[in-house]
C-alpha cells in the first residue's frame, strides 16, 4: 500500500487508523469503525505507566512542607490502576496500604481520576489526579483536594511532584 503523504511520528502520537478496500467489490462501510468494520485498521498509541514511583510532593496551605510520595502504578494495555502512598509517623515511613487509589483509561501520554476519600463512613475529601509522562521519563502529577466534610473551614488545596522510576 502506497500512501501520497510521508508519515511522521509527532512527539505524542495517539492513534493510526488504516482503511483498506476494494471500492469496486469490497466497499468499507465506516471511515473509523475497527470493531464494527473489517476493512478499517486501528492501532491505539498510549504510554506505559507502570511501575514504582517516587520523589516529593509540593507543599500547600495546610502542610506546608513538602513530603515524601510513592505511586505505584499497574497497567493492561490503556487501564492505569494507582495505588498512592505518602510518607506519615516519626520517622517517617510508608504506610502498607494506600492511602489514595484510582483507576482510570490511558490517553496518549496522561491520564486522571476522581475520587473520594471516606473517614467514618462519610465522604472526608474529593480528590482528583492527574498524570502525564514528561520528555525526560519523568512522572507528573497535581492532586486537587476539596474537604467535604460539614463544619470543615479547611480550603481547597493542590500539590504536585515530579518522580523518578525506582
Amino acid at each position: 500500500v502506497k500512501c501520497k503523504n510521508t508519515w511522521k511520528a509527532g512527539v505524542v502520537l495517539s492513534s493510526v487508523v488504516v482503511r483498506v478496500y476494494d471500492p469496486l467489490v469490497d466497499r468499507a462501510t465506516s471511515l473509523y469503525d475497527s470493531v464494527h468494520d473489517r476493512h478499517v485498521g486501528r492501532k491505539d498509541m498510549v504510554v506505559d505507566f507502570s511501575g514504582v514511583w517516587e520523589g516529593m510532593e509540593s507543599a500547600n496551605i495546610i502542610h506546608n512542607a513538602p513530603t515524601k510520595i510513592r505511586i505505584v502504578i499497574t497497567q493492561t494495555n490503556s487501564i492505569a490502576n494507582v495505588a498512592i502512598y505518602g510518607e506519615v509517623g516519626a520517622p517517617p515511613t510508608f504506610p502498607s496500604t494506600p492511602q489514595d487509589s484510582g483507576t482510570a483509561q490511558v490517553v496518549g501520554d496522561h491520564f486522571a481520576f476522581n475520587n473520594t476519600e471516606i473517614l467514618g463512613g462519610l465522604p472526608f475529601t474529593s480528590n482528583v489526579w492527574t498524570f502525564n509522562m514528561t520528555a525526560q521519563g519523568k512522572l507528573h502529577f497535581t492532586h486537587h483536594t476539596h474537604y467535604m466534610q460539614p463544619g470543615d473551614s479547611r480550603p481547597d488545596t493542590d500539590t504536585n511532584g515530579t518522580l523518578d522510576k525506582v
